[in-house]
């Protein structure tokens, strides 16, 4: 069985205790694999709770996929 392939342009990043969609350095929702430039370590926008935002994804980042 072959492997599908994930291609994004723009992806959401949500908090992984309540689940708040995050903004990326410039206040928007949706991030492209240049906000993911080194590892950040936020406090979630609606329940407060720290978390590391990494890019360790298998989505393959294009710009026009």
């Amino acid at each position: 069985m072959k492997k599908c392939q994930l291609v994004a342009e723009l992806v959401a990043v949500l908090c992984p205790n309540c689940g708040e969609s995050q903004p990326n350095r410039d206040g928007s929702e949706m991030w492209t694999a240049e906000d993911f430039k080194g590892n950040t370590l936020k406090q979630c926008v609606s329940c407060d709770k720290p978390i590391l935002i990494a890019h360790e994804s298998k989505v393959r980042f294009e710009a026009n996929p």
